[in-house]
């Protein structure tokens, strides 16, 4: 079986989160970063925002 770099899982769950999808596929992504001992980022403060090319990133302060 085939395994996600640690970056690249990172990376999905990020976008997971903006893209608000699935719960339960988020909830899969932390529990493989957890079992690695990755830190799970906090992206409350990261927003998407429609923009007129596709989505942008916000911070918000």
């Amino acid at each position: 079986m085939k395994r996600l770099r640690d970056d690249i899982l990172v990376d999905c769950y990020v976008k997971s989160v903006e893209w608000q999808l699935e719960q339960d596929f988020i909830d899969i992504l932390r529990q493989e970063m957890e079992k690695r001992n990755l830190k799970v980022p906090d992206c409350s403060s990261v927003l998407a925002v429609p923009a007129a090319s596709g989505y942008s990133r916000l911070q918000s302060s």
